[in-house]
């Protein structure tokens, strides 16, 4: 029997106040497993693109995160909280530890 997971791509990114560490598994054909560590430690927000329209469903771990929307409003968002989205980015201004 095969394993159905594909092997998973990973990036580790530091720019000044930003670190970001990002592990992609796709699982099959349009459903993708996509996990990040964002760090912000200032108002340097950060966007994550997707290419085309994706329903994410994220989960904050730890501390909170500044989620922006399409429609120019923010939401934050606090440890152990789901949100869901369907965007072709992803948009934080600020986060926690």
């Amino acid at each position: 029997m095969k394993c159905p997971f594909h092997k998973p791509q990973t990036l580790n990114w530091k720019e000044d106040a930003v670190q970001l560490a990002v592990r992609l598994i796709p699982l099959k054909s349009g459903l993708d497993h996509l996990s990040l560590n964002l760090k912000i430690d200032g108002p340097l927000p950060v966007r994550i693109e997707f290419g085309e329209r994706t329903l994410i469903l994220g989960f904050i771990t730890s501390g909170w995160a500044k989620l922006h929307h399409t429609t120019d409003s923010i939401e934050k968002l606090e440890s152990d909280q789901w949100y869901q989205l369907s965007s072709n980015e992803l948009h934080f201004d600020r986060t926690s530890s």
